[in-house]
């Protein structure tokens, strides 16, 4: 049942009891309504009883790991705020947590406990936003499941994509992909291009290739979202840092495709994305 404090209420979990007292004093100082408990599975039935604004989870957890965790979670609620906290950071831990859908990544030991605050403050936020805008719907990460709410909510509307990449193999892998899927896909191979195209066209899911744009990969990329806002967004990059992954988890990006594309843990990431926009536009359409 959710209570009156949900907005402020979070869930820390970590097996450190230094780190679980530190959360707690520093959120409750600010005002947070904190829970606290050593391992997932003790977690499991405060979620079942209780909404939470912000999961705190330390991703090395005994038993059942917090990513693990965390995509349980995801699975069912679109909305909570999921931080992920590790002293053991890598871009590839981080990669699992962006393609679960986590809000931040955060490493220990913290350099800055305000600063912590303050990111927990953001994600409740942005939690309360989601929740606002009614995107609740479950993530899935199949096919099957997505396909068919397709059919019921949309009668069988296709998705849109926009493919901005130089990349001759990879582009035309990727049409070659949303065709195959029933969707309608353009391609285009520059950022004027990709601009141009967004001026006067709506898409459903951005494929941005972050060398494409010159300069600064993230400013190219914050230039393509602010031009689609209500798009889905995928990256191309090619083995991206940690803190390129910690930076894309920020900006809300839902995919980081590696080239080359071929290989089947790339067509598992494309498949997840797919799932996760055409149930998401699902839920709209039986909103609508």
């Amino acid at each position: 049942m959710a209570g009156r404090d949900e907005g402020t209420r979070v869930l820390v979990v970590d097996d450190e009891p230094v780190v679980r007292q530190t959360l707690s004093v520093a959120l409750e100082g600010d005002g947070f309504v904190v829970d606290a408990v050593e391992t997932a599975e003790a977690a499991l039935p405060l979620l079942a009883g209780q909404r939470y604004a912000v999961l705190l989870l330390d991703k090395n957890l005994p038993g059942l790991s917090g990513i693990d965790l965390a995509r349980r979670v995801r699975a069912t609620d679109a909305a909570v705020g999921l931080l992920v906290m590790t002293a053991f950071g890598s871009a590839r831990t981080a990669l699992d947590g962006l393609h679960v859908g986590i809000d931040g990544y955060l490493e220990k030991p913290f350099s800055d406990i305000f600063a912590l605050v303050d990111v927990v403050r953001d994600t409740a936020e942005r939690a309360r936003q989601r929740r606002r805008a009614g995107r609740l719907a479950p993530v899935v990460d199949h096919f099957a499941r997505a396909n068919a709410a397709l059919q019921a909510a949309r009668g069988g509307g296709a998705l849109v994509w926009l493919v901005a990449t130089g990349r001759e193999a990879e582009g035309r892998w990727l049409v070659e992909q949303a065709e195959r899927a029933g969707d309608r896909a353009t391609l285009v191979v520059s950022a004027r291009a990709a601009l141009a195209h967004l001026a006067g066209s709506q898409v459903d899911l951005l494929f941005v290739d972050l060398a494409l744009g010159g300069g600064d990969p993230f400013d190219w990329l914050a230039t393509m979202r602010a031009a689609a806002p209500n798009a889905a967004c995928a990256v191309l990059s090619d083995d991206p840092t940690l803190a390129a992954v910690s930076r894309l988890i920020r900006m809300e990006v839902s995919a980081v495709l590696e080239p080359p594309l071929e290989r089947p843990v790339m067509v598992q990431r494309l498949a997840g994305l797919l799932a996760r926009v055409r149930e998401q536009r699902a839920a709209e359409g039986g909103r609508g």
